[in-house]
């Protein structure tokens, strides 16, 4: 994907500090970001692009590289309804694994600050407070759970990434 490779370019620190060989000059890099972006912009306007697998890198693109209030308008527009605020959460759905005892696990999680940036917070648990974790199965209900315990987190004064220490509790 276009967006990858121009994100891979990216001029942070770590790359800088490996000396790694820059396919663009930054110049070039900050024209091409903007190209992705407006492409971006485009394809969230046409039918399908709600469903597209690599929403969440495209979301994240949009929101790091272009106008962080459009994606929030975008974002707001499409989650009117509780099963569109689980849609969401779905898409946010962080994902990590650990190895042992000769199996893998999979871990979901959802970290609210990652969330909030694309969602008011009040809006999304207004939205998703009455639906049942039984209306829902698969990854919606994973997600909805998942922040449910985020808000339970925060509001007993946790940090947001704890749920890394629920993780390694439950294994």
């Amino acid at each position: 994907m276009p967006v990858d490779i121009v994100s891979m370019d990216e001029r942070t620190d770590d790359r800088k500090q490996q000396g790694p060989d820059f396919l663009v000059d930054v110049h070039d890099l900050n024209e091409l970001k903007a190209v992705c972006v407006s492409k971006i912009r485009a394809a969230a306007t046409r039918g399908g692009f709600c469903d597209n697998p690599h929403l969440l890198v495209f979301l994240c693109r949009w929101f790091r590289w272009g106008d962080k209030a459009g994606v929030r308008a975008w974002v707001a527009e499409h989650v009117q309804k509780p099963t569109e605020a689980v849609w969401l959460l779905r898409v946010l759905l962080g994902k990590s694994t650990s190895t042992g005892a000769g199996e893998i696990k999979v871990h979901h999680h959802v970290h609210l600050h990652f969330v909030e940036q694309f969602v008011d917070l009040h809006r999304l648990t207004g939205l998703t407070s009455d639906p049942k974790l039984d209306d829902f199965d698969g990854l919606d209900r994973t997600a909805l759970a998942e922040y449910r315990k985020a808000l339970m987190r925060r509001s007993d004064g946790r940090p947001d990434d704890d749920w890394q220490w629920e993780m390694m509790e439950r294994d």
